[in-house]
């Protein structure tokens, strides 16, 4: 929550004296840093937990047709989590993801600043490891949604800090493993 308050605060800080036009349309690439929360539930998995806080990272690329619309190609790395039997360690799980993100922008006025909201779909690669019983590893549909804001200091960089929510089920012997990953992350961008 601290790592979250602090790049907000920062955020808010320097956006207090800039002004830059936000281009209209063009390719951009960036890259992006956060925290993520993790949530796992099924059938199977008995008494063992997960750690359920990692740092997670991403690259992303884009072409942003008009002044509302982009088409954004992002890899995200979920992060690795452990998995604990009470105190105890019993192996490790890790999860990224590809997706194919539409992503909708409303300017705030005539300023550098935009709302932005996002909805994608990809696929999910996994990989449990349980002591002593092996590694199960796989890829599955994942669907995400996210939201932030964007601040755009000078025509070649945007700033981002955005909230994004994805969701995919693992299959481990016809049994569903639902795993569900919140990220709040602080992104850069060059625009083209």
């Amino acid at each position: 929550m601290r790592f979250t308050a602090t790049i907000v605060a920062l955020f808010l800080t320097l956006s207090a004296t800039a002004n830059a036009e936000i281009k209209e349309q063009g390719a951009y690439v960036g890259a992006s840093l956060g925290a993520v929360s993790y949530n796992q539930n099924g059938d199977d998995l008995g008494d063992i937990e997960t750690d359920g806080k990692e740092a997670a990272y991403g690259l992303y690329g884009g072409y942003k047709f008009m002044r509302h619309f982009a088409l954004e190609g992002r890899y995200t790395n979920l992060g690795d989590h452990k998995l604990k039997s009470g105190d105890t360690e019993v192996g490790s799980s890790d999860f990224s993801v590809i997706s194919l993100n539409l992503i909708g922008l409303l300017p705030l006025g005539d300023s550098d600043w935009e709302l932005m909201a996002q909805a994608g779909l990809g696929f999910g690669s996994y990989s449990f490891e349980v002591n002593n019983a092996g590694r199960v590893t796989g890829d599955e549909p994942t669907g995400t949604i996210g939201a932030g804001v964007r601040w755009t200091p000078a025509p070649k960089i945007t700033l981002q800090f955005s909230a994004d929510t994805y969701r995919f089920s693992a299959k481990e012997n016809d049994e569903s493993i639902k795993n569900k990953f919140a990220v709040a992350q602080f992104a850069a961008q060059y625009n083209f």
